[in-house]
């Protein structure tokens, strides 16, 4: 989704200034979707272990050379800027679109959970193709909730959604498509019919 990349740095070195290549591989390793609690949380490993041998380093490389040059464009447009010890963080420009960020409904997933569930939440939709852009930003919310796609339409977690959410989906007017249910036994069909 549009901004959610810029979104996730400016919001993970919001607070304190990191060591720039930390940061990337930590990010690198949490994935595109992960919060900022899985990249903290990996960046604290990376820390202690450095990086992990198992790694695809060919893979990183080029990932890493990508998020450096979108690093440098920050810079640029005087979003970040870093010390002589190369360390990064926000300049006032950056902590300003951050917060135009953090009221974007779309972006800020931390102001629709509403807890956690000891039970899987499953969220299944028929979203008609004239309302494509309100899927693909529905879509994006379940990434950043920590869902896993089950099947195209279909998408598994644990995090229950808060009213906040609910009216977000009524906004763009797709509430009426989207089913959300919670599994309360668990077992297979194989099981049921015995």
């Amino acid at each position: 989704m549009k901004g959610e990349l810029i979104y996730k740095i400016f919001k993970f070195i919001e607070d304190e200034a990191w060591d720039h290549m930390d940061f990337v591989h930590a990010f690198l390793i949490s994935g595109y979707g992960a919060t900022g609690g899985k990249i903290n949380s990996n960046l604290s490993k990376l820390r202690s272990k450095r990086i992990n041998k198992n790694t695809n380093k060919r893979n990183i490389k080029d990932k890493e050379q990508y998020l450096k040059q979108y690093f440098s464009k920050l810079k640029t447009q005087g979003f970040i800027k870093s010390d002589d010890s190369k360390k990064i963080s926000l300049t006032s420009k950056g902590k300003k679109k951050l917060n135009i960020f953090k009221r974007s409904p779309n972006l800020n997933a931390d102001s629709y959970k509403n807890g956690t569930s000891d039970r899987v939440v499953v969220v299944s939709y028929d979203i008609p193709e004239h309302k494509r852009k309100e899927r693909g930003i529905l879509r994006s919310m379940l990434r950043m909730l920590d869902f896993t796609m089950a099947h195209q339409s279909v998408w598994i977690g644990r995090t229950l959604f808060s009213e906040k959410f609910m009216n977000y989906l009524g906004q763009m007017d797709i509430l009426r498509y989207v089913k959300i249910m919670e599994i309360t036994k668990s077992g297979t069909i194989a099981k049921l019919k015995t």
